[in-house]
C-alpha cells in the first residue's frame, strides 16, 4: 500500500522524463529524476516501478545516481585512421571512372 502511494505521488508530481531511446534529457532533469526516485523509494517504493514511472530504466538512474549526468556524446571526437585525404578519394575517383575500369564493380 506504502508503495502504492508512493508511486501515485510520484506520477502526479512529475511528467515523462523520457523523450524516447536517445533523447536528450537535461543535467537538471536527471538530478531531480534521482531525487524524486530517492524520495519514492524512502516512501516505500521499488526503485525499478518508480523509474518505470518517469519512464526511464534502471540502468539510467543507476548511472545518473554515480553522477554521470553529463551527455558523453556532445563532442566527442571521432576520427578514422585509414581515412583517405579529400586529394586520395579524388584521385581513386578519377582513376576508378577512367575507361580502363568504369564498367567494373568496386569489389
Amino acid at each position: 500500500m506504502a508503495e502504492a502511494l508512493a508511486l501515485l505521488m510520484l506520477k502526479k508530481n512529475t511528467g515523462e522524463f523520457s523523450l524516447g531511446r536517445g533523447g536528450l534529457i537535461q543535467s537538471e532533469r536527471k538530478i531531480q529524476a534521482v531525487a524524486l526516485i530517492e524520495e519514492a523509494a524512502a516512501s516505500g517504493a521499488r526503485v525499478k516501478k518508480a523509474c518505470e514511472v518517469l519512464g526511464i530504466s534502471i540502468k539510467s538512474y543507476i548511472r545518473w545516481k554515480a553522477g554521470m549526468t553529463v551527455d558523453r556524446r556532445k563532442g566527442a571526437e571521432k576520427s578514422v585512421p585509414r581515412k583517405l585525404s579529400p586529394e586520395e578519394a579524388e584521385q581513386f575517383y578519377r582513376a576508378a571512372n577512367t575507361a580502363e575500369y568504369y564498367d567494373q564493380t568496386a569489389a
